[in-house]
């Protein structure tokens, strides 16, 4: 198996406590999103039995939407904590405590590559997360117009 050390299990022990705070908080936000995303797609499913007649529908649709914009609200907010932590840690990139024998430099240049690698993991579950949520509106959509006609 490939072991490379930017992933978020090989820099778990390299984070700050509250780098990892937020990848406890990015873990219980991407299984909240997942389990809510398939309970849509499951309510969603059902509805195709529906009858167009009934105020049923309608409502059912108006709860199925507000999960969907609880779940835009709950990844733009945790996106932008992430943005506000990421930018609170990055001077501390510039510490350079130890023993090193070679220039500053490059202790710093190292800071900021992990730093940055930190953020293209928090990135790429960010893109799966927003890929999910953006599909998931557009059925909820779809199923609206279909109701709504």
């Amino acid at each position: 198996m490939y072991k490379s050390p930017y992933t978020f299990w090989a820099m778990w022990p390299s984070l700050s406590y509250l780098n990892r705070l937020f990848v406890l908080i990015l873990v219980g936000v991407s299984i909240y999103s997942i389990l809510s995303a398939s309970i849509i797609w499951k309510l969603i499913r059902a509805g195709k039995n529906l009858d167009e007649e009934t105020t049923r529908g309608d409502s059912d649709i108006t709860a199925i939407q507000t999960r969907c914009s609880n779940l835009r609200q709950l990844l733009g907010a945790t996106f932008f904590l992430f943005g506000f932590l990421f930018f609170l840690g990055l001077p501390n990139a510039t510490i350079t405590l130890g023993d090193s024998h070679g220039l500053s430099t490059f202790v710093i240049l190292n800071n900021f590559v992990f730093h940055f690698v930190f953020a293209a993991n928090v990135f790429s579950v960010f893109l799966v997360l927003h890929l999910v949520q953006w599909l998931t509106s557009h059925r909820v959509q779809r199923c609206g117009l279909r109701l709504s006609n």
